[in-house]
């Protein structure tokens, strides 16, 4: 019997060399590139959003060793996404499944991922992303710089 390894797909500042890489460290995970289709988009709060589309997106897939850690992990990037639960309207963004390409495989894995709630608020106020990736958008990051958390 095959165990389904818990995944979660991201694209922005929890990306490796990004702002919040540090909520993905030293977490018993694999990290590796990947890809999803989507629209991705600079919100004007200075973090990106993702939206169902057909561009090219690129991220990291980030798979847990068990669904203990998995399901702790996710607790703490939920606040930090602002995702309340499913439905709830307090959410700036909804975490669902989404099919994930890791880097080089050609094949396809179903992994978390979440999604920015306001697509027209995006769409009217947001600057998108077309080549679909925000390390590129954003240009370096000096981790160093940023103030402790």
């Amino acid at each position: 019997m095959s165990v389904s390894i818990p995944k979660l797909f991201v694209y922005g500042t929890l990306r490796q060399g990004c702002e919040r890489d540090d909520l993905l460290r030293n977490v018993g995970v694999r990290i590796r590139p990947a890809t999803v289709l989507g629209e991705l988009y600079a919100l004007p709060e200075g973090y990106p959003g993702l939206l169902e589309g057909n561009d090219t997106i690129v991220g990291d897939l980030v798979e847990w060793e068990d669904a203990a850690t998995f399901r702790r992990i996710m607790r703490d990037l939920d606040a930090y996404e602002g995702y309340f639960g499913e439905n709830h309207p307090r959410n700036r963004y909804d975490r669902c499944m989404i099919d994930v390409t890791p880097g080089g495989s050609g094949s396809t894995v179903e992994a978390n991922v979440y999604l920015y709630v306001n697509a027209s608020r995006a769409r009217v106020l947001g600057t998108r992303i077309p080549y679909g990736d925000w390390k590129r958008f954003r240009g370096p990051v000096n981790l160093s710089s940023l103030p402790p958390r």
